[in-house]
């Protein structure tokens, strides 16, 4: 009996080596009955043999032929069938939890299959608490984005102390410390809040999650019309909207029962939301005019009442006969030629207008020179005029030396002009 117990210890041992932990338990209230459950298939072909671990020490062991052995009959209580199809179910229960049991509970195979399978069959960490959840109070469980998302946080019957509420986001950060009302604007980015209550010796309560459908409508409808040999065809696309978008589409105030093809793809740089694309095609349509109304909506209950949150996309398409068809093209060839001709004439003013321009430039540089010359000339005659002045004057005896001094200085003048001007 003695080698038997040290073998199942040492494969114990040998399984506890690779414990991980694939998920968050349920939480747990102290002082009271937790269990865990469910169910899995054995398709190893060798006995089954498990083994419950609280952290990495065996709590358990059962075998298919065997019942379950608990090594502390008071804290736990094992079972499992097994059926014909190797669907085993199993279930543990811890009679009395307490913070010790705040750890990581697992069951792995024992024996031979360890060896085909040494990852845990089941494991989750168990977190334990002093009070029940708190209950939320006028929380609405489906909210449009950009409204505002309101809750409050209120103390169950089962809960006799004060609890202190903190709201927090998505488990990490604080939104509201010390009050139990949630508010702020409804975004897929502010979806799941978490309630947490404790009293002022630091005892808390079972956290409880508020995470609300948010319905976002399409930011953006954009439609192509493409007119085909089979028919019209309408490619809309509903750029992020949560969650995947469903398409009506009238013609003529008629809802049409159509079948659109869709593609729903997750947004690159906001995944959260959806871009849906919806096209269909209108065969048998007559020449005339015909109104178009495109209707887009998040698929939340897939009923009727999700149209409140429509975006819609309205065309007026006019089919032409034959004949209007051939006008419009001479019209549209008319219209061609006559801008071909203006534009050919245009560019034939541009270029009438440079030659001119640049004739007078070159008829501007060529007369500079003979006006140069004609100023001189000019001057010349205005000295010349200047000393016969002065000869007239000479004729005032009163004023005679001082007629004297101008008549000399009458050369001099007609000599400095004559320098200025050689200079020019």
């Amino acid at each position: 009996m003695r080698s038997r117990r040290h073998h199942i210890v040492a494969l114990i041992i040998f399984a506890v080596k690779a414990v991980t932990v694939s998920a968050v338990c349920s939480p747990a209230l102290k002082r009271k009955e937790y269990s865990f459950q469910g169910n899995f298939h054995h398709t190893i072909n060798e006995p089954l043999e498990i083994v419950w671990l609280r952290n990495k020490t065996p709590v358990s062991m059962c075998q298919s032929r065997m019942a379950c052995y608990d090594y502390s009959d008071i804290k736990t209580s094992t079972t499992i069938t097994m059926s014909g199809d190797g669907s085993v179910q199993y279930k543990l229960i811890i009679r009395n939890v307490t913070d010790v049991d705040e750890t990581i509970w697992s069951m792995k195979y024992l024996g031979l299959a360890s060896l085909r399978k040494q990852e845990p069959l089941f494991s989750c960490k168990l977190f334990v608490y002093e009070y029940p959840a708190s209950t939320l109070v006028d929380c609405p469980m489906m909210l449009e984005e950009n409204t505002m998302l309101n809750c409050t946080c209120a103390k169950n019957n089962e809960t006799e102390v004060d609890l202190k509420y903190s709201w927090f986001q998505t488990n990490v950060s604080l939104i509201n410390n010390g009050g139990n009302v949630l508010s702020l604007p409804a975004f897929k980015q502010n979806s799941g809040q978490e309630c947490r209550g404790q009293t002022s010796t630091g005892e808390e309560s079972v956290p409880v999650v508020y995470d609300p459908l948010i319905i976002a409508r399409a930011k953006l409808l954009d439609c192509v019309l493409n007119s085909t040999e089979s028919g019209l065809t309408l490619i809309c696309v509903a750029q992020k909207v949560y969650p995947s978008a469903n398409c009506d589409f009238t013609v003529g105030g008629n809802n049409l029962p159509l079948d659109p093809v869709y593609i729903h793809l997750p947004r690159i740089t906001e995944p959260l939301y959806y871009n849906t694309q919806c096209s269909v095609t209108l065969t048998d349509l007559t020449p005339g005019y015909y109104d178009i109304v495109v209707s887009v909506y998040p698929n939340v209950t897939g009923s009727d009442s999700d149209k409140i949150y429509s975006v819609k996309e309205h065309f007026i398409y006019k089919i032409e006969t034959d004949e209007e068809s051939r006008h419009e093209t001479n019209v549209i060839f008319t219209e061609v030629v006559i801008g071909l001709t203006l534009c050919l004439l245009l560019l034939i003013v541009i270029l009438h207008t440079t030659i001119l321009i640049r004739r007078s430039r070159n008829n501007s540089q060529q007369t500079v020179p003979g006006l140069l010359k004609g100023k001189r000339q000019v001057e010349t005659k205005n000295v010349d005029h200047n000393v016969n002045d002065v000869d007239h004057i000479i004729s005032d005896k009163e004023n005679i030396e001082t007629v004297i001094n101008l008549k000399e200085m009458g050369p001099l003048l007609k000599i400095k002009q004559k320098e200025m001007f050689e200079k020019l």
